[in-house]
């Protein structure tokens, strides 16, 4: 009886905490969603990728002084400029794509392990492990980047491929897959499993499947790289193959990630390894979660990546994880009382476990009224200064105030510099944006930081002087520019 007790208060505790991690996400998407600021560092520089989409320019241009684009294929940025036609130049537009993106996982997970299993609940916990896993994957589910739609666009193509048959259903599961591949690139490992699943399983499908992606990607490569004169390749590939690999990140990703998410890797593995299956046995969820660990890791170890790099590894490890556990059932029965007790209460144990390293408090992702209110008064600040300012660590403020769009330093660290701080003293900044420093174009130039650790601060404080500052010493600054800097005479 007490052993029956001790079980239904583990259970009931798991459906409590699970329920948790779904509203808070939906409380702070709804508090988030329509912030007129930035919510993070690239938001900005997005939105500039977004508004020259919906503007008719292109997103690869050679490198300029108004626009210089991140490593990103268009087709987030393609989607978001649709939305700007309907909500508007504002950050609502591109952050409902993630959110959208975000609930189809999310509801996706849920399918698949019901699916599978056949057990509402656990098909409910995987889900909600993945909507607790927002903090620890750095709450970019629902911000205007590119992750959730391009997770989204490869769940979908992987549940259309395994449960729907026909030659239609490996063509749209295709094109799916074609489309997470113009959103990020890292689309490429699941291409590659998933092509493996059908060569095993069905070599016409193969064929077909491996035929759609490979006329679909190399038509748009090819019509994308003539269109912008060579440049969409530059970015695309010939950038991100230049990017240095951060032995921290490696062992970060070895030990610290995999840890926070080993109650959850565990039930696989042990499934697995009590299987011992070849890998012509494995099913397209086992080849899909391999997949989604090199995507992981490949994307981890970038020297500028965070834990948003996780997400496709959460997502199918929370699907496999429901997988797991129900499959390992019948292994649980076999046992006796005793044993049976102990294994299910390992497992409702490493469940909530693996809840309380994802936990976080959502009242401190909530922009504050301090917040709102220094962007308020750095926009109208701008707003004020006559001519053409630029604001280089700033997306979209620019324009937001109705002034001239301008590049963004972190796309010149990645493109022209390939986040190498020795190529500094090598390779010279764009020659037109130089040449609008020095020849004085710009009426006022914004600065977070009185700094001079990077090759554009070092340029703009020679032909520019510190004026004024936004905000006084007392005053929330936030993440806004406060220093002002004014041509020389």
């Amino acid at each position: 009886m007490i052993n029956k007790i001790i079980l239904k208060f583990l259970k009931i505790s798991i459906i409590i905490v699970a329920v948790y991690f779904l509203l808070s996400y939906l409380f702070v998407v709804f508090k988030r969603i329509a912030h007129p600021f930035e919510l993070e560092l690239y938001e900005g520089i997005i939105m500039d990728h977004c508004i020259r989409v919906f503007q008719g320019k292109t997103l690869y241009p050679a490198p300029n002084a108004e626009f210089i684009p991140l490593i990103y294929p268009p087709l987030y940025f393609w989607v978001s400029a649709f939305f700007m036609k309907i909500l508007g130049l504002n950050f609502s537009a591109a952050r409902i794509v993630s959110v959208l993106s975000s609930f189809l996982v999310g509801f996706l997970i849920f399918k698949i392990v019901k699916n599978e299993t056949k057990n509402n609940l656990l098909a409910f916990i995987s889900s909600s492990l993945f909507f607790a896993s927002y903090k620890f994957t750095c709450a970019w589910f629902d911000i205007a980047r590119v992750d959730s739609l391009f997770i989204a666009l490869i769940i979908l193509s992987i549940y259309i491929l395994k449960y729907y048959r026909g030659p239609v259903a490996v063509v749209s599961s295709g094109l799916l897959l074609s489309a997470a591949f113009f959103t990020k690139q890292f689309t490429v490992f699941f291409i590659f499993t998933c092509a493996i699943y059908l060569y095993f399983s069905n070599k016409k499908k193969f064929f077909l499947f491996f035929s759609t992606i490979f006329a679909t990607c190399l038509g748009i490569i090819l019509t994308l790289n003539f269109n912008t004169k060579g440049w969409f390749l530059y970015y695309i590939f010939y950038v991100p193959s230049k990017h240095s690999i951060s032995k921290i990140s490696i062992i970060d990703f070895l030990i610290i990630d995999l840890i926070c998410l080993s109650f959850i890797l565990i039930p696989t593995l042990i499934y697995h390894l009590r299987k011992r299956k070849k890998i012509y046995q494995l099913s397209l969820m086992d080849f899909s979660l391999i997949a989604s660990f090199f995507a992981s890791f490949s994307a981890r170890i970038n020297i500028a990546a965070v834990r948003n790099s996780l997400i496709p590894l959460i997502v199918f490890s929370s699907i496999s994880f429901g997988i797991s556990i129900n499959k390992l059932n019948p292994y649980f029965n076999s046992k006796t009382e005793i044993h049976k007790l102990f294994l299910k209460t390992a497992v409702y144990l490493s469940i909530l476990f693996q809840f309380a390293l994802f936990s976080y408090n959502p009242k401190f992702l909530i922009p504050s009224t301090q917040n709102y209110i220094a962007g308020k008064k750095f926009i109208k600040k701008i707003k004020s200064i006559e001519g053409n300012i630029f604001i280089p660590k700033h997306g979209f403020y620019s324009t937001k105030a109705g002034k001239r769009m301008n590049v963004h330093y972190y796309s010149l660290l990645d493109s022209i510099y390939w986040f190498k701080p020795e190529l500094f003293n090598k390779k010279p900044l764009p020659k037109e944006l130089l040449k609008k420093i020095k020849e004085k174009e710009y009426t006022a130039i914004l600065l977070d930081s009185l700094s001079s650790n990077n090759p554009l601060n070092d340029i703009i404080k020679k032909h520019y002087f510190l004026k004024e500052t936004i905000f006084e010493e007392e005053e929330e600054k936030y993440s806004f520019p406060n220093y002002i800097y004014y041509p020389k005479e």
